[in-house]
């Protein structure tokens, strides 16, 4: 299953992610030489445009049979509708590996080249962390989005309204004297995955919750998978 998901990774999606990434790194690189770039500046930037290539790109493998219309073919015969959603995840989770090996390689080199700072291989395993609970929770809710939308545009405008960080900002401006509302608007998940992406950091409790979310997410994958007709 795992070899089958990375040769299929690696068949379809590594080239374009490769591309994708490549392309506003290499406008980046050369703009870090600009004194008024920061390395923290130039990182955050990097932060951004791999969060939204990644969320892209997920949105796209979890609905490809579907836009292909080739559903019929995938959840029929003998594979197991669980066995084909296993796979989908393990294929995202490649593509969440590899934007983390590029990302790292990216800011080590800026580091070295440009910043003249020390490599840190404590920071990169913590950013390792990071980029995998990221990437969990975004696999195992696009899964669910997709299982019930069936299409790759509509999964993609949902992922962009679900995590556009301006409107958590603005609900947390509004004053609330109830603590329970108070709590959920601090812990809204897909508020807590991008923050926490951007930043580096993710607190215990931050990991929790979206590990809970995950669960959730990929049990009612399941659930919807099996009952519904996707043929």
């Amino acid at each position: 299953m795992i070899k089958s998901a990375f040769f299929e990774f690696r068949k379809n999606y590594l080239k374009k992610l490769f591309l994708s990434l490549l392309i506003p790194t290499v406008i980046i690189f050369i703009k870090s030489f600009d004194p008024i770039m920061t390395f923290e500046f130039v990182q955050i930037f990097m932060l951004l445009f791999s969060f939204f290539i990644f969320l892209y790109f997920i949105s796209i493998i979890s609905t490809n049979e579907f836009f292909l219309k080739t559903s019929k073919f995938v959840y029929t015969g003998l594979n197991l509708r669980k066995e084909v959603l296993i796979k989908k995840f393990l294929i995202m989770i490649f593509a969440n590996i590899f934007t983390f090996l590029f990302f790292t390689l990216s800011t080590t080199l800026l580091r070295i080249i440009v910043y003249n700072i020390s490599f840190d291989m404590m920071t990169i395993l913590k950013n390792l962390v990071v980029f995998l609970f990221l990437g969990i929770f975004i696999s195992t809710f696009n899964l669910f989005v997709s299982y019930i939308t069936l299409n790759a545009i509509m999964s993609i405008i949902i992922n962009l309204l679900l995590f556009f960080p301006e409107f958590y900002q603005i609900l947390k401006m509004i004053p609330s004297k109830n603590k329970v509302i108070s709590t959920i608007i601090y812990n809204i998940p897909f508020d807590i995955s991008f923050m926490g992406f951007i930043t580096l950091k993710y607190s215990f409790n931050n990991m929790l919750i979206l590990l809970v979310f995950s669960t959730i997410f990929i049990i009612f994958s399941l659930i919807i998978l099996e009952k519904r007709d996707l043929k």
